[in-house]
């Protein structure tokens, strides 16, 4: 089935699609200008050239236009008048206006003596006024055949001077006003705006990627001087008042130091001497701009600062040239223009400030800034990019590595586990035998002494198997073959049992033992619970030295809590979780067997699991620890009768088929169900079971069959035993612990008895089976075997 998501893009391709983008912005802004070209439009134009110039204290004369102030020998800034006079042959019957590419923001228009256009100068001023693209109607009544007249007052706080004026009709006109429109605000404000945008994709970027100083710094100087310069380049006065012009003073520090700050991080270099100059420098000209606006004095700080700020752009100039050493063939040289760019706007901005340049000039920042800092950014994502594509890479190797590293571990661990299932089949074999033989010679007259070695040898024969046992538990759980059956359990009987078969080791060790609980009942499995509850306190009274070990069970809500306390040595908080995992034993670095395994949490844990209790621990080293599972409450459970004791071993008359491959077990097997009374036929394999089967010699009333044999199973042997005989019961005893194997056995739907087993376990698995089909009648039926053993 197809995915439904789209393809992601590749990370080299990301600054090749900005590039593609930014070059059709660009050549969409071409196409706008293009087309606000001139044009033949109706009517005629009138071009004015030149105009007289009068101004206090100065005669009048006529001045060519443009007329520039400073390169007229005049300040740049004050209060002139400009006197246009033309001729029409006609009084116009549509409407006309008047329109200059650089006309002073603050002015007011005469036509024929009849004031039009602008506001009285007198007033108070609201705003900077600055020489701007400007259109004026001029309404067909003021004007009149013959000789006109237009006067202007202007009044200019910089960059003093008029361009040449067109006049005509609003259709003739307009083309030309849209160009030089277009030139002076939309294309820079477009660019910019463009910039902004794009700033902010690339801070979002870095907000993922902090450490990518230099894609933060330059995406903030970027969102820094496109706003700054979106906002400069409007016509409106609000772009134009003292307070604004402190923010563009700001503005314009706070770009030299973050242009700063990114040429260190885009070069690599660290002039330390040069950072701190900036890092000086900037908060005190910041300072300086915040007291010189206080007395209205911004513009004239702006003629004295700025050199200094063009000043400090060479060496962070110089270090983006650095920087793009590095690049590659064309970005490198892109990079050098812009650098280009960045160097020459500043120095030609700073003589248009001081009126050096003619008033048709306008300022290069708007416009090449932008440009520059496209260059810049298609470098620094293109970097970054490369910079993803190694960490891709890198990551792609890591995970084939991983993935590689995986499956040898996979190949490892299905190897370990079959060498442990088969040393552990193998081990089983003879724990088994050794355990039915010694039971045997107990039942021997014996001296005294044989009696103790006996005792001796069936503790090491009892240490083997709560290890094999906890192995094979952890088998079942990891092969899922755990039954739960839940039920109410009484609480109480059970807790004293486990306590009464620890309470002979605490006694040993002189430390005290103690349950306090009600009459509880709970909802659980009676054979996981008891084996979670053994675990927990034969693991607390191991590692008890002095002190004691409580027991207690109370309710809580509609729970109870049951928790094993001592006094222990404890676990340190950073290695508590390891006492969960397998053969683990934080305080038993000799392997002190009297200690168990390491087995016994871990059992505990994955029985906490498979229940759904929570399961938790606390702990302080020194002073103990505290287990402490919560279980559904039933109710209060009154206490349970006394369970008789079992009945004397009795299997007189029970004829017993036995099929075992290993001799030694197999013998062992056979004595030790003769010494009950059973009638025992032994056969070492399936074929000679099968042969028995077909030959119908005798009729067994119990099948006990090894389930790994070397010419078949026993599951095999017991279908062709239940196709003759249907009512037939079948006992399959292996040493098989690979979870496969165990899921064999438990669809197969017939009782288990796991190598190693105990003596009473044979002989209570095997009053089970007979008295269920009713084989014997005379055979007394004892309790269901203990749940596993501990084994920590």
């Amino acid at each position: 089935m197809a995915s439904s998501h789209a393809p992601a893009l590749p990370a080299s391709n990301l600054a090749r699609v900005l590039g593609g983008i930014a070059f059709a912005f660009g050549l969409a802004v071409l196409v706008l200008y293009t087309a606000t070209g001139d044009r033949a439009g109706a009517g005629s134009l009138v071009p004015i050239e030149s105009a007289e110039f009068l101004r206090d204290g100065l005669a009048p004369r006529t001045v060519s236009l443009p007329h520039t102030w400073a390169l007229d020998g005049l300040p740049n800034a004050g209060r002139a008048r400009y006197r246009i006079r033309f001729r029409l042959d006609a009084v116009p019957a549509v409407p006309w206006a008047l329109t200059a590419a650089r006309l002073p923001s603050r002015h007011a228009l005469w036509v024929n003596g009849a004031w039009t256009h602008g506001t009285p100068l007198d007033g108070p001023a609201r705003h900077r006024s600055t020489p701007v693209v400007t259109w004026a109607d001029l309404p067909p009544s003021l004007l009149r055949a013959g000789l006109n007249e237009i006067e202007l007052d202007a009044m200019f706080d910089l960059r003093a001077g008029l361009s040449p004026i067109l006049i005509g009709s609003n259709e003739a006109l307009r083309p030309a006003y849209l160009r030089a429109y277009t030139l002076a605000v939309t294309v820079p404000q477009a660019l910019n705006v463009f910039c902004v945008g794009l700033a902010l994709f690339m801070l979002s970027i870095w907000w993922r990627r902090r450490s990518e100083r230099a894609l933060g710094t330059f995406a903030g100087l970027l969102l820094l001087i496109a706003v700054r310069n979106v906002a400069y380049t409007g016509t409106g006065s609000a772009t134009h008042t003292p307070a604004a012009d402190l923010l563009f003073y700001l503005a314009q520090v706070l770009s030299a130091m973050l242009l700063a700050r990114f040429a260190l991080d885009w070069s690599g270099r660290d002039w330390a001497g040069f950072r701190r100059a900036v890092h000086v420098g900037a908060p005190l000209l910041a300072a300086v701009g915040l007291v010189a606006s206080r007395f209205d004095a911004i513009q004239a700080l702006r003629v004295v600062t700025y050199p200094l700020l063009i000043a400090s752009l060479v060496p962070s100039l110089w270090l983006m040239v650095l920087g793009a050493r590095r690049e590659a063939g064309a970005t490198r040289l892109a990079l050098v223009f812009g650098v280009i760019q960045l160097c020459l706007a500043p120095v030609h901005d700073y003589f248009y400030l001081r009126g050096l340049s003619s008033v048709m000039d306008s300022y290069w920042t708007p416009y090449a800034t932008p440009v520059a800092m496209l260059i810049f950014a298609w470098a620094v994502l293109d970097r970054f990019v490369g910079a993803l594509d190694a960490v891709e890479g890198q990551a792609a190797e890591l995970e084939r590595r991983v993935a590689a590293r995986t499956a040898e571990l996979a190949t490892a661990n299905a190897t370990k586990s079959r060498f442990l299932a088969a040393a552990s089949h193998d081990l089983r074999q003879p724990v088994a035998s050794i355990g039915l033989l010694a039971d045997l010679l107990r039942d021997q007259p014996l001296p005294a002494p044989t009696h103790r070695v006996l005792d001796r040898l069936g503790d090491s024969v009892h240490a083997l198997n709560a290890l094999l046992n906890g192995l094979l538990d952890l088998s079942r759980f990891d092969a899922g073959v755990v039954p739960v059956r839940t039920t109410a359990v009484a609480l109480r009987p059970l807790l004293q049992a486990v306590l009464g078969d620890e309470r002979e080791a605490a006694r040993r060790k002189g430390i005290e033992l103690r349950l306090r609980t009600e009459a509880l009942e709970v909802r659980s499995d009676p054979l996981l619970l008891e084996q979670i509850l053994r675990n927990l306190v034969g693991n607390a009274v191991r590692y008890t030295e002095r002190g004691g070990v409580l027991v207690s069970a109370r309710r809580r809500g509609g729970q109870v809590l049951v928790q094993v306390w001592d006094t222990g040595v404890g676990i340190p908080i950073d290695r508590q979780s390891l006492v969960f995992e397998e053969f683990v034993q934080l305080d038993n670095q000799a392997r002190d067997r009297a200690r168990g395994v390491g087995l016994g949490l871990s059992l505990v844990s994955r029985a906490a699991a498979l229940l759904g209790v929570p399961l938790t621990l606390r702990s302080q080293p020194g002073r103990g620890s505290c287990f402490a599972i919560a279980l559904p409450l039933v109710g209060r459970k009154a206490p349970a009768p006394v369970a008789a004791d079992a009945p004397p071993p009795d299997l007189r008359g029970l004829a017993v088929w036995l099929v075992e491959d290993d001799p030694e077990l197999r013998e062992a097997m056979r004595l030790r169900l003769a010494g009950w009374g059973a009638s025992v036929s032994v056969f070492a394999g399936a074929a000679a079971a099968d042969a028995a089967i077909d030959g119908e010699v005798g009729r067994p009333e119990l099948l006990i069959t090894d389930q790994r044999l070397p010419d078949g199973s026993g599951l095999a042997v017991a279908r062709r035993l239940r196709a003759r005989l249907p009512a037939t019961p079948v006992l399959v005893v292996t040493g098989d612990t690979a979870p496969a194997d165990l899921r064999t056995l438990r669809d197969s739907g017939l009782p288990v008895l796991h190598k190693p087993f105990a003596p009473q376990e044979l002989l209570a698995a095997v009053r089970r089976l007979v008295a269920s089909d009713g084989v014997k009648a005379a055979v007394p039926v004892s309790p269901p075997p203990p749940p596993p053993a501990s084994a920590n």
